[in-house]
């Protein structure tokens, strides 16, 4: 009922489905962030949030639900969630509609909280910057699938960084701003998000290698930290067969 408000009293289909698609499953992590550390550094009970989080929370879901929308095209995949992924369902246009729409509202979201035109500002930033950053991430490894060569495993942990700490900071500093974080915080978190964002994605690569068949078009396809640390160790025969 909250996303229906805020989405408008007669939505058309491009709200309609945008509001589906951020209702859909999902571990809600991002969001979570947000909120927990809003109510961590105010003290506050996290299950009585006011409007300023809960929309604050919601800006950071229809930024990752988008991203999801354009990584999925990207990268081609079908399926999300058990089902059909959007460009699967209603076709690559509408789908990247659907995520650029998401990501308007999000900034519509931000530039609408009632704080201090400072925190506003440094708000709308923080989602800014990690905006940008992310999508140099996703650029680098799409570059690279155009572009194969061999990368180190230094070169894939920053494009792991690139691409997937952004998500995690920009919640964090969106619930940490408005609680009066000061600098020292914003940077602990900055360091934080860096780290956490390699792990996750460690963790996806070295589930996708052990699932896969070997020699499959998975482990050739995709950006491993897994194949970097093979190569560097591989000599002859073996490093130029890890190379194809």
């Amino acid at each position: 009922d909250a996303l229906a408000r805020w989405m408008g009293q007669s939505p058309g289909p491009v709200e309609k489905t945008a509001t589906e698609w951020l209702a859909l499953a999902g571990k809600r992590w991002r969001p979570a962030l947000a909120a927990g550390v809003w109510a961590a550094l105010t003290q506050t009970d996290a299950h009585v949030l006011p409007q300023t989080i809960q929309k604050t929370a919601v800006a950071v879901e229809c930024f990752h639900k988008a991203s999801l929308i354009h990584d999925d095209i990207e990268d081609g995949d079908d399926f999300r969630y058990g089902q059909k992924t959007l460009h699967a369902q209603m076709g690559v246009p509408i789908a990247l509609n659907i995520g650029d729409y998401l990501i308007g509202l999000g900034y519509q979201l931000l530039a609408e909280l009632e704080v201090d035109a400072a925190v506003r500002s440094a708000m709308l930033s923080a989602a800014a910057q990690g905006h940008r950053v992310l999508c140099l991430g996703q650029g680098a490894e799409l570059d690279w699938m155009h572009h194969r060569h061999p990368l180190s495993r230094q070169d894939v942990l920053r494009i792991f960084e690139q691409k997937t700490s952004p998500a995690f900071e920009v919640a964090l500093k969106l619930g940490a701003i408005p609680a009066g974080a000061d600098h020292g915080l914003l940077e602990t978190l900055t360091q934080f998000s860096r780290y956490i964002g390699q792990a996750y994605q460690i963790r996806d690569d070295i589930l996708d290698w052990m699932s896969a068949e070997p020699g499959s078009d998975t482990q050739a396809s995709r950006l491993s930290i897994v194949k970097a640390m093979a190569l560097e160790k591989a000599v002859g025969p073996d490093r130029d067969k890890l190379m194809d």
